[in-house]
C-alpha cells in the first residue's frame, strides 16, 4: 500500500526516483525503509532543496511569489489565482508556468483548471509557510474557501476551509455536503472521515447529521475485516446524540437514516433481532425519496430472510432494494445486488431469471469485463449451463473464470477454486468419468473441513452431497462411510426413527421471523437454515442407499412443505427426486410416479436435466414407467429428452425407449433459436435480425412444431439436447 501511494505521488517523476534511492541509502531494517517510504514526500529535504533551488529560484520573482501563493490549491484557475494572488496577470502566469513545465498539468481539454504536480505542491508549501508565515497561508486559505464555495465547489471549499482553521465554518459545509451529495463510492466515506476527524468534538456533535455521517465513516473507514474493538462503542454514542437531537426536532426522516444505519451495524455485530426491529422502524419513517437508507434496510432485511431460508420474502426485499439502489445510480453496489439477485433465482429453481441477472452483471454498460462481479457472474452461469447440460458453455465459463481470476491477485485462490472443483467433479462425472470426480472431491473435501468460515463450510457440505451421490452411483459405499459417518454422528448420533424430523424448522415464515426478533443464538448465526436443510438431504440420501427408504421418504414428506412455502424451488425439485426413489423402493409405485410427475412439471419450466440425470438409474426406470401415462401432455416432450440425454450414460436393452425424431430447422430458424434460448422477446428478437415481429412469431411456432415443443422452455431444453444450440 506504502509503495502503490508512493508511485501516485511520484507521478512517473524521475528524478523523484533517483532522489528516492538517495533517500533509501543507509536505511537497514525493514521498520526505517517502511518508514523512509511512507514519509517521502514534497515535505522531505532531498525533494525540497531540489524544487526550492531547480526550479523556484531559476524563475523570475514575480512568478516565484505566484507559485508560493497558489500553491494551497488543490486545483486552480484563473479567477481563483487572482483572487489569491491579486495579480491581474495570473493567466498569463499560469500559461508561463505550464510553457515552462513547471510541474503544472491540465485537467481538461480548454485548460481552464490545473494542479500542481504533489510533491511540486508539498515543497512549495513548505517554502511559503517558511517565507510568509503560518498566518499569511492561513489568511489566503480563507480567500480560497470564500471563492469556491461561491462558485460551488463545495468539497474543494472544505479542504481550504479546514486549512485555515475555521472549523465551525468547516462543520457546515460539511454538513450542506452531505445534503447535497449521494455518498455512493468508498473513497468518497475515507474523505468525509478525514475531514470530521479534523472536527473539534465540541463542534461536531452539536450537528446529528455530523453524529451519523461520523459513525458511517467510522464502520466504512475501518482497515482489514475487523473493527477497532473501541470504534463499536464510538458509534453507538454518535447515533444515540444524533438520535436525542432529531427528536427533539421531531426530524423524522433524519430518525429513519439513523435507524437505517442502526440496523446496518447492528446485524454486523451479530444482533439479528434487533436488526431487524431497526430496519422496519426506518422503512416507515424514509419516503421513496431516500433510497439510500431505505435500500440499506431493505438490504438487511432481505439477507436475514435468506439467513432463514425464506426465499421468497427475501428476493421480494432484495428486488425492491434493487430498484432503490437503481436511483443512488451506483454500478458497483448495483451488480452486488444483482449478484445476490441471480443466486437467489438460482435457487428459487428460476434459472432463466438466474441467467438474465447474471447476463445484466457481464452487460453493464461502461464498466470493464476484468472486474471481481464478473468472476461471480460467469461462476453462476457455469452452474445453469451444467443444470442445463450444455458441456461445452460450462467449459467457456470455467475458462474465463481461470483467465478473469489471474488479474486479481487480491482474491484468495481458494475462493474461486472451491467452486471450480465441484463444478469440474459434476463434468468429470456428466463424461462417465465418476473415478477421477470422486478423487477429486476427496481431495477437495480435508482442505475445506479444516476452515472454520460459513464459506467453506457451503461448499464442503456441497462436495460432501455430490461425493455421496458420485460414490454410491459407483457403488463404492466405503467412500461413502468413511466420510459421512463423521459427520453425521455431530448431529445425530443414532439414525432416526421412521417419522423423525431430520430438520426442526418452524411450519410458516412468520413463525421464523418471530424467531429471529428474539435474537439469534451464536450457533444458530453459525448454521444458517440453507445450511441445515442441505445436512438434512444428505442423511436422507444415506438413508435411502442404506436401505432405510421409509424412514428417508417420511423425512423428506416432513422437509417438502417447509421449502415449498419458503420458495426453495432446487432444493423441492431435489426432495421429490428423492422421495420418488423412495416410494418405489417400498414398492409404492404410484406415489412414486406422482412425486416424479411433481418434480417434471417443476423442472420443465426451468429446463433442468443433470438434476434427473444425476440421480442415475433407478430415477431413469421410473420415468421409463411413468412415460405411458404422458402421452399427449405437453410434459411428455420434457420426459422424452431427459430420457435421450440419459442414453449416453445408461444403455440397457430392457429400457430402451423410440427416440422421437426431429425436422431440421432452417438458418433462419436457428438464428431465431439461439436468440429465444437467451431469453430475447419475440419484438428484441425482430429488432436484432431486423425482420418484422409477425415473422419472428411464425418462425418461433415452426421451430415449436418441429422440436415437438409447446414454449420456449421446452425449446431451449429440447435444442440443447440436440446440440443445437
Amino acid at each position: 500500500d506504502v509503495l502503490v501511494a508512493l508511485d501516485m505521488h511520484l507521478e512517473g517523476w524521475v528524478a523523484g526516483l533517483r532522489l528516492l534511492v538517495l533517500a533509501l541509502q543507509g536505511q537497514k531494517t525493514q521498520e526505517q525503509i517502511a518508514y523512509a517510504l511512507s514519509t517521502f514526500r514534497g515535505s522531505h529535504r532531498s525533494i525540497r532543496d531540489y524544487f526550492v533551488s531547480e526550479v523556484l529560484r531559476t524563475q523570475p520573482q514575480p512568478l516565484q511569489r505566484f507559485l508560493l501563493l497558489t500553491s494551497l490549491l488543490p486545483r486552480l484557475n484563473a479567477s481563483l489565482c487572482t483572487a489569491i494572488t491579486g495579480q491581474q496577470d495570473a493567466a498569463v502566469l499560469l500559461e508561463t508556468v505550464e510553457q515552462a513545465n513547471v510541474f503544472l498539468e491540465a485537467l481538461d481539454g480548454a485548460g481552464e483548471w490545473y494542479r500542481y504536480h504533489a510533491f511540486f505542491a508539498d515543497a512549495m508549501q513548505h517554502e511559503a509557510r517558511r517565507r510568509l508565515g503560518e498566518d499569511e497561508l492561513i489568511r489566503l486559505a480563507r480567500i480560497a474557501s470564500c471563492w469556491l464555495e461561491e462558485h460551488g465547489h463545495l468539497a474543494d471549499a472544505i479542504e481550504a476551509t479546514l486549512k485555515s482553521k475555521e472549523t465551525e465554518r468547516a462543520a457546515s459545509l460539511i454538513e450542506r455536503y452531505v445534503q447535497e451529495t449521494r455518498l455512493q463510492k468508498l473513497h468518497e466515506y475515507h474523505t468525509l472521515h478525514r475531514w470530521l476527524a479534523q472536527l473539534p468534538e465540541a463542534i461536531m456533535t452539536r450537528s446529528p447529521a455530523l453524529c451519523l455521517y461520523y459513525a458511517v465513516t467510522l464502520l466504512f473507514n475501518r482497515e482489514g475485516p475487523q473493527l477497532d474493538p473501541a470504534v463499536p462503542m464510538r458509534i453507538k454514542v454518535l447515533l444515540q446524540r444524533a438520535e436525542v437531537c432529531w427528536r427533539a426536532d421531531e426530524n423524522f426522516v433524519g430518525l429513519g437514516q439513523i435507524a437505517a444505519f442502526r440496523a446496518f451495524f447492528t446485524y454486523q455485530e451479530g444482533e439479528r433481532g434487533q436488526a431487524v426491529v431497526e430496519a422496519r422502524k426506518a422503512l416507515s419513517l424514509l419516503p421513496a425519496s431516500e433510497s439510500l437508507w431505505r435500500g440499506m434496510s431493505l438490504g438487511t432485511l432481505g439477507i436475514d430472510a435468506l439467513q432463514d431460508g425464506q426465499f421468497h420474502r427475501a428476493r421480494s426485499l432484495l428486488e425492491e432494494m434493487h430498484t432503490s439502489w437503481q436511483a443512488t445510480g451506483d454500478p458497483h453496489i448495483l451488480e452486488g445486488i444483482t449478484m445476490l439477485l441471480g443466486i437467489v433465482c438460482f435457487v428459487q429453481g428460476e434459472l432463466h431469471q438466474a441467467t438474465r441477472y447474471f447476463r445484466m452483471i457481464l452487460d453493464t454498460p461502461n464498466l470493464p469485463e476484468s472486474r471481481p462481479a464478473s468472476l461471480g457472474a460467469h461462476l453462476g452461469l457455469s452452474q445453469l449451463y451444467y443444470e442445463w447440460n450444455d458441456l461445452a458453455m460450462v467449459n467457456q465459463q470455467i475458462q474465463t473464470v481461470l483467465e478473469l481470476g489471474k488479474q486479481f491477485p487480491a482474491i484468495p485462490q481458494e475462493v474461486l477454486e472451491m467452486p471450480l472443483a465441484i463444478v469440474l467433479a459434476c463434468m468429470q462425472h456428466s463424461e462417465g468419468e465418476t473415478e477421477q470426480a470422486i478423487q477429486r472431491l476427496t481431495k477437495l473435501l480435508p482442505e475445506l473441513r479444516s476452515r472454520a468460515d460459513k464459506f467453506s463450510l457451503f461448499f464442503y457440505q456441497e462436495a460432501l452431497s455430490w461425493l455421496v451421490r458420485l460414490s454410491l452411483a459407483h457403488g463404492d459405499h466405503t467412500t461413502t462411510h468413511d466420510w459421512v459417518h463423521d459427520f453425521l454422528d455431530q448431529e445425530q448420533p443414532a439414525a432416526p426413527a421412521a417419522n423423525h424430523r431430520l430438520l426442526q424448522a418452524p411450519d410458516d415464515p412468520a413463525q421464523s421471523a418471530a424467531k429471529s426478533h428474539q435474537g439469534a443464538t451464536e450457533h444458530e448465526l453459525d448454521a444458517p437454515f440453507v445450511f441445515q436443510e442441505q445436512r438434512a438431504l444428505l442423511k436422507a440420501r444415506v438413508l435411502l442407499a442404506q436401505g432405510d427408504a421409509e424412514t428417508a421418504a417420511a423425512a423428506l414428506n416432513d422437509l417438502l412443505p417447509v421449502a415449498l412455502t419458503a420458495g426453495r424451488g432446487r432444493s423441492v425439485l431435489q426432495m421429490r427426486l428423492l422421495m420418488a426413489q423412495s416410494y418405489a423402493a417400498c414398492s409404492r409405485k404410484e406415489e412414486a410416479q406422482q412425486m416424479l410427475l411433481e418434480a417434471l412439471k417443476l423442472g420443465y419450466t426451468g429446463g433442468y436435466l443433470r438434476s434427473f440425470l444425476d440421480e442415475g438409474d433407478a430415477l431413469q426406470q421410473i420415468l421409463q414407467a411413468l412415460m405411458p401415462s404422458l402421452r399427449g401432455q405437453p410434459l411428455r416432450g420434457y420426459a422424452q429428452t431427459i430420457l435421450q440425454a440419459f442414453a449416453p450414460v445408461v444403455s440397457k436393452p430392457a429400457l430402451s425407449i423410440v427416440v422421437e425424431t426431429y425436422e431440421p430447422l432452417s438458418a433462419q430458424e436457428q438464428h431465431v433459436l439461439r436468440l429465444l434460448a437467451a431469453g430475447l422477446s419475440n419484438s428484441e428478437i425482430a429488432r436484432e435480425l431486423v425482420v418484422s415481429i409477425n415473422t419472428v412469431r411464425s418462425q418461433v411456432q415452426s421451430i415449436y412444431h418441429k422440436l415437438q415443443v409447446h414454449n420456449r422452455h421446452a425449446a431451449s431444453v429440447t435444442a440443447r439436447s440436440l446440440h443445437l444450440l
